[in-house]
């Protein structure tokens, strides 16, 4: 059974993982960007479980268009 959380605090866990795993300054930067826009479009106190199971397959691709590589 998963933790619920809200988005800020995901976000948040989600940026100390990348500076665990020692990423580029210049990626931390733009996670931290991306999910601040992200935060400001659903609002830091949306909950919920982010899931393969509770997230539609459309809403993935839609979110994530996959451009093939020539």
């Amino acid at each position: 059974m998963g933790t619920s959380m809200n988005l800020k605090e995901a976000t948040a866990q989600y940026i100390q993982h990348l500076e665990q795993t020692g990423q580029k300054p210049s990626t931390l930067g733009t996670a931290k960007r991306t999910l601040d826009l992200l935060i400001a479009d659903m609002g830091e106190d949306t909950i919920g479980n982010p899931t393969p199971q509770t997230i539609p397959a459309s809403a993935m691709m839609n979110t994530y268009q996959c451009q093939p590589q020539p």
